[in-house]
């Protein structure tokens, strides 16, 4: 595909879905775009991973339910995709939270209407689906972790975690010893508060559980592992001078008790929602968040290396427009950093790509993803040494599509 200068704007489709327009330099391109999923309504949420040096698993949440996939490389799809059904779930009270009275039969065999998702692939050959559903049609919400062997997808644990309500938002896993840890916002509409558990995963179970209460609404949980520690990033919103609010990003370290430690502020945020994301660099973790700072009412991200005690290395430096539902995805891609966000052009949505060095120095332009009379609503990334990939949730008018593509860059830009 050819390069724009920044005044022109050419909406050309690339496989009958996206293009790419750039400011400057680029040197980044979609080498294969995949339609994993043509749905009947606007996907809710995606997110995919790495295994080692030779595949991906992708997953995703539209028309009430929730599929997984496994992916080459390339991005193209190795057999089927597998529907998360509710089979063998397990019912636990969670900060005395009731068992339910009934369900109906037909419960059973219902999937999730996830409204976002996070996974993990585990070393034994297993991979973890952690999903958050809020309530809908008389079944109460809640956090789940779905557990299959990577050859076997259809002999699966389901273990409810905890409950989720109507304001739920955000939930992610990572390593923690030789088990794992997930946090999610609970979204009660009198409470703002982030819910952890700790699960061991043979078999999958709960070993520890706790809450991050205080005095501000709190949401938008991010983990990463480096080492043998476990960070946790949130945002907790504050009245700032003459009241205006604002929010505060925050890192801590988790115990295996998950008591919180080296509590920090890295941030404090005019825009209200930052959305942070971690990801593990080198022995150390980068940071990026939403923000507002030059008071356009447009959202920015910007990028911040920290070290595992969550003290800014490299301050903050803004690497895009972000005014998307949600935030950027970050990842690392040796020597760089890639990181996916939704962004809003000429009244459409697209998917913008930047990467960046360690210090938060753009290599080249931003490569963007969009389409004629089409929104991107969603988008996540993971990378191998091999590749890195891209999975998308377009918004066709009430249907959609979920995507996925392989990302090639020039190594030296």
């Amino acid at each position: 595909m050819n390069l724009f200068p920044p005044i022109v704007l050419i909406g050309l489709l690339l496989g009958s879905i996206g293009c790419k327009r750039t400011y400057g330099q680029q040197a980044c391109r979609i080498e294969n775009e995949v339609v994993l999923a043509s749905t009947g309504r606007v996907p809710s949420a995606v997110a995919i991973r790495a295994v080692g040096q030779t595949h991906f698993w992708a997953a995703w949440s539209a028309d009430n339910a929730t599929f997984i996939q496994n992916l080459e490389s390339s991005g193209n799809p190795i057999g089927e995709a597998t529907r998360i059904e509710r089979t063998l779930r397990r019912f636990k009270p969670f900060f005395k939270e009731p068992k339910p009275k009934t369900f109906w039969s037909e419960d059973e065999r219902a999937s999730f209407a996830a409204e976002h998702l996070d996974l993990l692939t585990l070393g034994d050959g297993k991979i973890l689906v952690i999903m958050l559903e809020r309530p809908r049609s008389g079944r109460g919400g809640g956090a789940y972790a779905w557990l299959a062997s990577e050859n076997t997808l259809r002999d699966s644990t389901l273990l409810r975690l905890g409950p989720a309500f109507a304001y739920a938002s955000g939930i992610a896993v990572t390593r923690f010893g030789n088990g794992v840890v997930v946090a999610w916002h609970e979204g009660r509409l009198s409470t703002s508060e982030i819910r952890l558990v700790r699960l061991k995963t043979d078999p999958l179970r709960i070993v520890a559980e706790t809450q991050i209460k205080g005095d501000h609404a709190r949401s938008g949980p991010a983990l990463a592992t480096v080492s043998d520690r476990v960070l946790l990033a949130w945002y907790e919103t504050v009245l700032g001078g003459q009241l205006s609010p604002k929010s505060q990003v925050i890192v801590a370290r988790l115990t295996d008790d998950l008591e919180i430690k080296n509590k920090r502020t890295v941030a404090t945020c005019r825009f209200l929602e930052p959305a942070p994301d971690l990801a593990e660099i080198d022995g150390n973790i980068g940071i990026v968040f939403r923000d507002d700072l030059d008071k356009d009412e447009t959202p920015e991200f910007y990028y911040s290396l920290l070290d595992i005690n969550g003290v800014t290395i490299q301050p903050k430096k803004r690497i895009s427009q972000a005014d998307g539902l949600l935030g950027p995805s970050l990842v690392h891609t040796p020597p760089f950093l890639m990181s996916a966000t939704i962004r809003s052009f000429q009244r459409n949505l697209l998917v913008g790509v930047n990467r960046f060095d360690l210090g938060g120095v753009k290599q080249g332009g931003e490569f963007q993803v969009y389409a004629d009379k089409t929104d991107f609503v969603r988008v996540d990334l993971a990378a191998n040494k091999k590749s890195l990939l891209m999975i998308y949730a377009e918004d066709q008018r009430k249907r959609g599509r979920v995507l996925a593509s392989q990302v090639i860059c020039l190594a030296n830009h």
